[in-house]
């Protein structure tokens, strides 16, 4: 689920009820996808309205980096450009033909998720590593 917090919308990881006496409380563990910062816990009250953010995954196509990291969509073949502050770490591994779920939060791209593990071929290491682990 995703949330509206601040301003920016963010997707709730954990949530934990309470009820300490009267006061009925949510903490929530939510990590913000505008910014790249890490994810922190906030304390909503039983009173406090939060508004929900429509989500949608959509599995595109990483085709080629040319100024920025170009991308298919393999179901309508449509190009879209992502900005490579968008994709942050996940641009290390990105190889042509890879396929990655985009998350979109009210119609615009916010995360890309690589799979599981990319296969990659490696092109140069020091000589000692190279030796090591020939055989």
């Amino acid at each position: 689920m995703a949330i509206k917090y601040n301003g920016n919308p963010a997707i709730v990881l954990e949530v934990h009820h309470r009820t300490p006496g009267n006061f009925a409380s949510v903490r929530a563990s939510h990590h913000p996808l505008h910014q790249h910062r890490q994810s922190a816990d906030v304390r909503f009250g039983s009173t406090d309205k939060v508004e929900l953010v429509d989500i949608e995954r959509k599995q595109l196509e990483f085709l080629t980096r040319i100024a920025t990291a170009i991308f298919m969509d393999p179901e309508t073949y449509d190009t879209i450009t992502l900005a490579e502050n968008l994709i942050g770490e996940a641009n290390e591994y990105l190889v042509e033909n890879l396929s990655v779920q985009v998350l979109y939060a009210e119609g615009k791209a916010v995360q890309v998720e690589l799979p599981a593990s990319v296969s990659l071929k490696v092109v140069e290491s020091p000589e000692g590593l190279r030796r090591r682990y020939r055989q």
